[in-house]
């Protein structure tokens, strides 16, 4: 067994396990790692396990790089989106190897480092724990859209409040061009500020993300302006709700959320994806209002949790509440 921290030289090898894994997304692939290394906003990072010429597991992720030198050092972070691709038959040894190995390259480089698992990974959970890793439990949203019938999923008031938006002249752009892009970009942008108040990406990363073949953005356009939209990003037969946004306080009565989600997973629908995966719904038995929102589109509530090594306790605590005071005052 081998622990390397540059796949990108065995691409064949990296495609492979793509084809074969249970637990495969667009997050996961070289194509997502190349993605993330031509940005200036990031620092990308991949690493794999490798035994008898096979990828055994893979792990793709991002560090943060904030601008400020103090908000750098008490929010430095290695997140990994989707949690690692792994083999049908990998164990519990190459598991723990791999985020031992991701632990050990990083810990003197981040505060923590999470994965934000789109997978059930629970029979690993020890495998994990081995590692430095502890579980916490995080929700999804999962719909089934391969059905003519995934409309029926919607609830009857949310239904008639998308329909009164298409009857007000809401329109549903699935090709956008650039500047649309960067309109949908400015309502993200103060959804943001104003409501969710954690860092957003610069423009540069929605902006290069457009010219990947495996982003989609679904954006809902009124009177020629952008009020609402989706970026989604999807692989074999998946499509996951990245960022949403809708602009509500100048166009609350055409419902600009529930239009651009609807039209969200009405284009998953359309273009052959089984699964709309509407990703974060927060922690059980904690309230929170994006998962009221997302409930009101049916689908399947999952636990996939998150994996957190902290190496820096002390500066995590002050981070943490600092993020807390952000949010709250």
């Amino acid at each position: 067994m081998k622990l390397i921290d540059n796949p990108s030289a065995y691409a064949d090898l990296w495609k492979e396990l793509e084809y074969k894994s249970q637990s495969r997304s667009f997050f996961q692939t070289k194509e997502c790692f190349d993605f993330y290394s031509q940005l200036t906003c990031l620092q990308a990072f991949a690493y794999a396990v490798v035994k008898e010429n096979k990828f055994r597991a893979v792990i793709v992720g991002f560090l943060s790089r904030e601008t400020s030198k103090i908000k750098q050092y008490l929010s430095a972070r290695a997140i990994i989106p989707a949690g690692p691709m792994l083999a049908p038959d990998v164990s519990d040894e190459e598991v723990a190897s791999l985020m031992k190995y991701v632990a050990d390259d990083l810990r003197n480089k981040v505060i923590y480092i999470e994965t934000r698992n789109f997978f059930d990974y629970k029979k690993y959970i020890g495998a994990f724990k081995n590692a430095g890793f502890d579980y916490d439990r995080h929700l999804n949203y999962k719909i089934d859209v391969s059905a003519d019938s995934y409309e029926l999923c919607i609830n009857k008031k949310s239904r008639q409040r998308i329909k009164i938006g298409i009857q007000k002249g809401a329109k549903f752009i699935t090709s956008p061009t650039l500047l649309q892009v960067k309109e949908f970009y400015d309502c993200l942008q103060n959804l943001y500020k104003t409501k969710i108040k954690t860092p957003l990406f610069p423009f540069e990363f929605f902006e290069k993300l457009y010219y990947e073949e495996n982003a989609h953005y679904i954006l809902i356009e009124v009177e020629n302006k952008i009020i609402a939209g989706v970026l989604a990003v999807g692989a074999e037969d998946i499509l996951y709700e990245w960022y949403a946004c809708g602009d509500f306080k100048n166009f609350n009565n055409y419902h600009p959320s529930l239009l651009s989600t609807y039209a969200a997973i009405k284009y998953a629908h359309d273009n052959n994806f089984k699964v709309y995966d509407m990703m974060g719904a927060g922690v059980p038995g904690k309230k929170y209002g994006v998962r009221d929102f997302k409930s009101n589109f049916g689908g399947n509530l999952e636990e996939y949790g998150r994996f957190k090594f902290i190496a820096n306790p002390v500066r995590y605590a002050i981070g943490c509440f600092g993020i807390f005071l952000m949010k709250h005052f």
